[in-house]
């Protein structure tokens, strides 16, 4: 089993009234890249020269659905099923969905890529937000800080003076 077989299962998302899709439980980088640049719609500049920068939350939402859909079986009255492929077909198919099932598929796929839920960031807190690589929290009480001329004291020299164990 290689490294991609840990990132390459989908989830099933039932739609009701025997419709399901099927999606990717983790985009590539280059999907999830895609999805994030359809975010910049670009610089909107003023009459007075200044720009700023639109976000395309429609664009975004829509990459990362058609990116992250693997099966489904939609249809036509007829029973046909709507293609997923060739890309331009997927992509027009996508359009038809409701907004209530698009939505609903989104969701779903935010949270499969989206941040870490709050428990597992716990686990992994950001850099620098306490203890050594240890796990040691450093000082707890205000005794265990030293001060003055110990806190600077040279390696070998008595930490408060004569008769005292140098500091190694």
């Amino acid at each position: 089993m290689g490294f991609l077989s840990a990132y390459s299962d989908t989830r099933k998302i039932d739609l009701g009234g025997g419709y399901w899709v099927e999606i990717k439980e983790c985009l590539s980088i280059v999907e999830k890249q895609r999805a994030e640049k359809a975010l910049s719609s670009g610089p909107v500049f003023d009459q007075n020269g200044r720009g700023s920068a639109q976000m395309d939350m429609p664009a975004f939402h829509t990459e990362m659905v058609v990116a992250s859909i693997t099966a489904w079986n939609l249809d036509e009255d007829d029973g046909t099923v709507w293609p997923l492929t060739p890309e331009p077909v997927k992509r027009k198919n996508v359009a038809r969905l409701p907004a209530s099932v698009f939505d609903q598929i989104f969701k779903e796929v935010d949270e499969l890529n989206g941040p870490k839920p709050a428990r597992e960031r716990a686990q992994f807190p950001e850099p620098g937000l306490g203890g050594d690589p240890d796990g040691h929290g450093g000082a707890t009480e205000p005794g265990d800080v030293l001060g003055g001329a110990a806190a600077v004291a040279a390696p070998g020299a008595a930490p408060s003076g004569p008769g005292d164990p140098s500091v190694a």
